[in-house]
């Protein structure tokens, strides 16, 4: 059966189980006992749902033997019950909230004209906006909510005269610009970076972007340094501080100090972040390290770097968001590539065995396998990492670019060179026919390509050769750099050799 009913009650953790219950009891909210039977029924079925009674007649007969069976009528029901299973999501959800329970009580208080009652919830919600140190931007939302409540009142119950009024007023309309003033910063600047972060996979029309249009007529810069300036509370500077390191960080990328201040402040201050921001911040340091260790002349040495924030964000779950709890697949893909760089097979080893547990469940399975093959490979543990390619789904997109590569460079190592040249065969295809890649990773991509089918021919070539200029085919960027150093070292030193 395929009701949104049934999806949400899935999800349904004990608590909800006996909370939805009481809910539907209630006759506040349902007054059907059809309705109540109906979940009662569905709940002898719980977690999996997949039961072979599962299905509309038989539930119609078990809800009401006495009453043929109408579709119609039965659908209408279940459908009832998922709006019911709405309701009862939006109140729990609502319930874990700190401020949208204030506002709406607000809202009501002023309707009623219940001033007093609207004063005192003003109070009880400024405590609460002092007590909170778990900065977002949805606090800075909020807060501009209680300024604009502020606002209201004061203008409809004060008279508007007098220096105590002007000095409140003023105060009021100030806090409220600066509040909303943080949130649009905020927003636009990870607006822009979510962009920027799109439009290195993806082709995006950036003529098109609006982000990009708007910060042609603001200064980003100068707009962040004014409410910093103006701004004499901790709480509405911390955010825009790091922005602003942020924006000075990738303006000048060349400057390092400008990635150690940055990192200084954040690791000082991810106490006073909520989760998404604390996630959001260390992706920047992931982002400037990855920029970075492609780069010849650094002063640091990037790779390391990197390998450490990951292994710092990851042991404090820094990637937990309110929306996701479950580890990123990226940052478990880099994770591991990147322990695979620094030679720590141990330790890649353990954080594949111990984090692919984190992973979303529809996920889970395929980057164990995908993450052991790359580790079999890599160790030269050949046979097994075949084993392993051969039991990943290419459910995800970028695996089918990864695998197709790894499949190529373990088969050239086993010397099965037609499989090899059937996965170049298929890939060449795949590149051809796809319009989801940007240009430069399918440019990346053909030149690994070209490399390896050159490599094959050399392998395969009954022919004396007296050399093949491999220079004119490796771009900077071409994937597996390292591994295709090394081979093409081994294949020079065989025709130096056969010369």
């Amino acid at each position: 059966m395929k009701y949104k009913i049934i999806e949400i009650l899935k999800t349904f953790s004990s608590q909800d189980i006996k909370n939805f219950e009481r809910f539907l009891n209630s006759p506040y909210f349902n007054e059907s006992r059809k309705i109540r039977k109906l979940y009662e029924i569905l709940m002898k079925h719980y977690p999996e749902f997949a039961s072979v009674d599962l299905y509309e007649e038989k539930l119609s007969y078990q809800l009401n033997p006495d009453i043929a069976y109408n579709k119609s009528t039965f659908k209408s029901l279940l459908f009832e019950l998922g709006a019911l299973a709405d309701k009862f999501l939006t109140i729990e959800n609502l319930g874990e909230r700190k401020f949208e329970p204030e506002d709406f009580l607000r809202d009501e208080y002023f309707k009623r004209k219940l001033g007093k009652y609207f004063q005192q919830n003003i109070e009880k919600t400024e405590k609460i906006f002092k007590e909170y140190t778990e900065l977002s931007s949805v606090y800075f939302l909020h807060l501009n909510r209680l300024y604009t409540d502020k606002f209201n009142y004061l203008v409809s119950s004060k008279p508007k005269s007098g220096r105590k009024f002007i000095s409140e007023f003023t105060s009021v309309l100030t806090e409220r610009a600066k509040s909303i003033s943080v949130f649009f910063a905020n927003e636009i600047h990870l607006n822009i970076e979510i962009s920027g972060s799109l439009n290195q996979t993806f082709d995006i029309n950036e003529e098109k972007n609006f982000e990009l249009e708007l910060f042609k007529i603001i200064n980003y810069e100068q707009l962040m340094e004014f409410i910093i300036l103006n701004s004499s509370k901790k709480n509405y500077t911390v955010l825009l501080e790091l922005n602003l390191m942020q924006y000075r960080l990738f303006k000048d990328v060349s400057n390092e100090s400008h990635y150690m201040e940055y990192k200084k402040y954040l690791f000082k201050n991810s106490k006073f972040l909520c989760e998404n921001e604390i996630s959001k911040q260390y992706i920047k340091l992931i982002r400037y390290c990855m920029m970075k260790r492609t780069e010849e002349k650094t002063t640091a040495d990037f790779e390391k770097e990197l390998f450490n924030i990951l292994k710092h964000i990851i042991k404090n779950k820094y990637y937990r968001t309110d929306l996701n709890t479950f580890l990123p697949v990226e940052l478990f893909r880099l994770a591991v590539k990147q322990g695979l760089i620094m030679n720590n097979f141990k330790w890649t080893l353990n954080f594949i065995e111990e984090n692919h547990k984190n992973l979303h469940p529809d996920r889970r399975e395929n980057m164990y396998y995908f993450s052991m093959a790359e580790y079999n490979f890599q160790i030269k543990n050949f046979d097994e990492a075949i084993k392993n390619f051969n039991k990943v789904d290419l459910n995800h997109f970028m695996l089918k670019v990864d695998l197709k590569c790894l499949m190529m460079m373990t088969y050239y190592e086993l010397g099965l060179f037609e499989n090899a040249l059937s996965v170049i065969d298929a890939f060449k295809h795949f590149l051809t026919n796809t319009n989801v890649l940007i240009p430069d990773i399918k440019k990346r991509n053909k030149a690994f390509i070209s490399v390896v089918q050159k490599m094959i021919t050399l392998k395969t070539s009954i022919k004396p050769v007296t050399g093949f200029p491999f220079k004119d085919y490796i771009i900077p960027e071409i994937p597996y750099k390292n591994w295709i150093n090394e081979k093409i070292t081994e294949l020079e030193k065989g025709i130096q050799r056969s010369a």
